[in-house]
């Protein structure tokens, strides 16, 4: 399967691209640098995480830079690139030295090296002056953006297929009820980080727009108001908005990062309260919320009414409506979708209270939902603990506390629908300068259930599970990082995967060099051992079996000439389920990326070619796209993959971005299936996106 012509080819390009690097600089212009940063985390992770928050908190970092001397640990958390140990060094060197007066002091801070201070440097101002509070607007500059974006398949696929009006009267979800086109539109007035409004709409591909069940526009529609530091409150918020509070086990309805090599970053952290710049059509709160600061002690209330949608059980002969699952796609193209859609009303309120004093925080989180119809049990033994009736309480209480180079955290929350606890606890120990060790453990009972929960944890229930988490962290020489982590788990109950109480593991090793002429490389290797049943023909019972999926990583990103840069990957991967066969896989790609500093095109082209033995061998693969919008899909069977995503600056307040993809498959005659079949072995993807600032 393997083509030893390809991988010689790759090797070669890599190898000569080395030989290139010597004096060469790469400028990365500060109109592109979320964009950079955006990647560095996302490449460390292969789950579909939602980034639209993180960007907004980065662009308003980049609008208006943060001021190193008078920075909070709020305010640098929200930029997700520092860990504890390095805010607290930055503190202290503060403290000790007096204000830092440009960033070429930032390297002699404990924790931070000359690369981390190149990437930082347009996220920071050295403002020594004492910080003036003003909404009037002059000391805060006022902004308007409008964005709109357009995507499509260019293929027909099933869904869009006309069907005659006898069938689709006897099959009404046989075909998608609006056109190919999906949209987006934003609206974001910003003045300073003082206040922000801002309006976000969004159609899926298949739902209708100005038609239908959609008369006014789009699917879906959000509205958010918030304004910062008015008398002794911190935030004011109205309309949707975000909230976390301590490490998740209660409640945490924004972005989280799961397992990945930055393995130090592993302690939840953010903004309790953040307006809801997102299209997830579910995950959020609507209404209105506060936090008001009394010293060390800051008290936040908030109140959310909203529909979600919900699986919802026809003919039901209850008084309520029953339903049986929630649902989270946020897809309403069929009449069956829109049927489901904000059926449940879903009413929370809550509140959440935090004393930090110096080196030490304690809080308290008290949520409670209800809802105007009922979950029904289905009578399957891995459904016999899940949430029932219309209403629920969670109790939690978190800490952190920093002790020198050693920060310990955690979490006890409490479900009063079953009486039972979740407990998350954690430590990150910086042991020398270039050591550092991070653990977690956590324990979730089989009947706990917090519906925005989103801790730490291998399933995203946080129910059913205990694990351990260990990380480490070397620095043996200058330009290199170790990394690596092991995490052990065990499922008490049955799960969705498994007829029986079962356990599994995986972990994570790579190398990392960064030089200072921008040369980038590192070898990853992850291995993870899950259980899973195997049903066998004509068998009643099934057997646990043990799926193994490997994969190794190389990866290389390097400048050859001012404003241009290269990057090679080449990842391998291997599955086995039990006493199956072994798959293999392989993704390679080039890329090429140019981003002149005073041009205003710019674009990044990538050619890559894959081929496995199957979904269970595929391969994730982050892919640059338009701005707020991020991709990292997965490939499997045998194909090549390959993109143009350009920007083009066409005055100083007009931004056009495209991106045209085409994946082509050697070995199929359909892709997809269902209502997203495409009769052929060919999909295009074209996104264009106009961005208005003023």
């Amino acid at each position: 399967m393997f083509s030893s012509r390809c991988y010689a080819v790759f090797i070669f390009l890599t190898l000569v691209r080395i030989t290139c690097l010597q004096g060469q600089e790469y400028y990365s212009p500060r109109a592109v640098i979320i964009e950079d940063l955006i990647e560095h985390i996302a490449r460390n992770t292969v789950e579909t995480l939602d980034y639209h928050t993180l960007f907004d908190n980065l662009f308003l970092a980049l609008e208006n830079p943060v001021n190193i001397n008078t920075a909070s640990r709020e305010d640098l958390e929200k930029l997700q690139l520092l860990t504890d140990f390095q805010i607290a060094s930055l503190h202290k060197y503060i403290k000790e030295k007096g204000p830092m007066l440009s960033i070429y002091e930032l390297p002699q801070v404990y924790g931070f090296s000359v690369g981390l201070a190149q990437l930082l440097e347009p996220l920071f101002s050295f403002d020594t002056s004492p910080r003036i509070m003003d909404i009037t607007g002059q000391k805060y500059r006022s902004s308007h953006q409008l964005l709109s974006r357009v995507s499509a398949v260019l293929q027909e696929q099933k869904g869009f297929t006309d069907i005659p009006d006898s069938v689709l009267a006897e099959k009404p979800n046989a075909r998608y009820l609006g056109n190919r086109l999906k949209i987006m539109t934003k609206y974001r007035y910003q003045l300073g980080d003082k206040l922000m409004i801002g309006y976000n709409g969004e159609k899926d591909a298949g739902e209708p727009f100005f038609s239908g069940e959609n008369k006014h526009g789009f699917d879906f529609n959000s509205v958010y108001f918030q304004v910062n530091d008015v008398w002794k409150f911190k935030n004011i918020m109205a309309g949707d908005y975000q909230i976390k509070t301590g490490q998740g086990v209660s409640l945490w309805s924004g972005l989280a990062f799961g397992k990945s090599p930055d393995i130090i970053n592993i302690r939840r952290k953010g903004t309790v309260l953040n307006h809801y710049t997102s299209v997830d059509e579910n995950r959020f709160m609507r209404g209105a919320s506060a936090t008001i600061g009394l010293g060390e002690v800051d008290i936040t209330a908030f109140f959310s009414r909203k529909g979600i949608d919900a699986n919802i059980i026809e003919d039901s002969l209850e008084a309520e409506p029953l339903f049986t699952s929630f649902q989270s796609s946020g897809y309403h193209r069929t009449p069956g979708e829109f049927y489901d859609k904000d059926a449940v009303q879903e009413t929370v309120l809550g509140g959440y209270i935090s004393w930090n004093h110096k080196q030490f925080h304690l809080g308290g989180t008290m949520v409670s939902y209800f809802f105007d119809a009922a979950p029904v049990r289905l009578h399957y033994p891995q459904k016999q603990f899940d949430f029932t009736g219309n209403q629920n309480t969670n109790l939690g209480m978190d800490y952190t506390v920093s002790l020198n180079r050693m920060i310990f955290f955690g979490e006890l929350g409490y479900s009063t629908f079953s009486g039972t606890i979740g407990i998350l606890n954690g430590a990150s120990f910086d042991l020398h300068e270039q050591v550092s060790l991070s653990v977690l453990h956590r324990y979730f009972d089989k009947r706990f259930y917090a519906h925005y929960g989103n801790a730490f944890s291998e399933s995203s229930d946080n129910n059913n599970e205990h694990g351990i988490y260990m990380g480490l962290e070397v620095r043996p020489f200058p330009h290199w990082r170790l990394t690596g982590y092991l995490d052990a788990y065990s499922f008490p109950w049955l799960t969705s995967q498994t007829s029986a109480p079962s356990s599994g593991y995986d972990y994570h090793l790579q190398a990392e060099y960064s030089s200072r002429h921008k040369l980038k490389a590192y070898i990853r290797l992850r291995h993870k051992a899950k259980p899973s049943d195997n049903t066998l023909e004509n068998v009643i019972s099934s057997s646990i079996e043990i799926a193994r999926k490997s994969h190794v990583r190389f990866h290389i990103s390097y400048p050859v000439a001012d404003g241009l840069s290269f990057q090679n990957r080449l990842e391998i991967s291997h599955y086995k389920k039990g006493a199956g066969g072994r798959e293999y896989g392989y993704l390679a790609y080039h890329d090429i990326i140019y981003k002149p500093p005073s041009f205003p095109l710019s674009f990044s082209f990538r050619y890559s070619m894959f081929d496995t033995e199957s979904y269970f061998s595929r391969i994730y693969n982050y892919e640059h796209d338009v701005l707020y919008s991020f991709s990292i899909p997965s490939f499997f069977d045998r194909g090549i993959r390959t993109y143009l995503n350009a920007r083009w600056k066409i005055g100083r307040h007009v931004d056009l971005w495209f991106k045209y993809a085409l994946t082509c498959y050697r070995d199929r005659e359909t892709i997809s299936s269902g209502m997203n079949e495409i009769d052929g072995n060919k999909k295009s993807d074209l996104r264009i996106q106009l961005r208005l600032k003023f």
